[in-house]
């Protein structure tokens, strides 16, 4: 099958395309685990200038600071909430022993 020379053209631009950005996410996107490997560098780079550009800094807010203090008191009464249910379980399952043993 041949192709015009238009469909052609769409071909090698479409693959051209494709080409670009399977290499541009493969630099600078997968993740290839936790330890220092030869695109590191490239990666931490390409994440500092795409911060910069997007006007993303490493200091925090105080917003983002009151938010992260409601979120630690959020996370403390859920966990005394856990707690408290718990002791409840442990309590009722007590009694519940005591009753089937008393009626057995």
């Amino acid at each position: 099958m041949v192709l015009s020379e238009r469909a052609q053209r769409a071909w090698k631009t479409g693959t051209a395309i494709v080409t670009a950005w399977v290499t541009y996410y493969g630099l600078f996107h997968i993740d290839y685990g936790s330890r220092d490997h030869a695109l590191s560098g490239v990666q931490r780079w390409h994440r500092r200038k795409l911060d910069e550009m997007l006007g993303i800094t490493g200091k925090k807010t105080s917003s983002l600071e009151n938010q992260e203090k409601t979120q630690e008191e959020q996370n403390e009464i859920v966990d005394k909430e856990k707690e408290l249910a718990r002791k409840g379980v442990e309590q009722f399952l007590r009694s519940a022993k005591r009753e089937y043993e008393r009626d057995r």
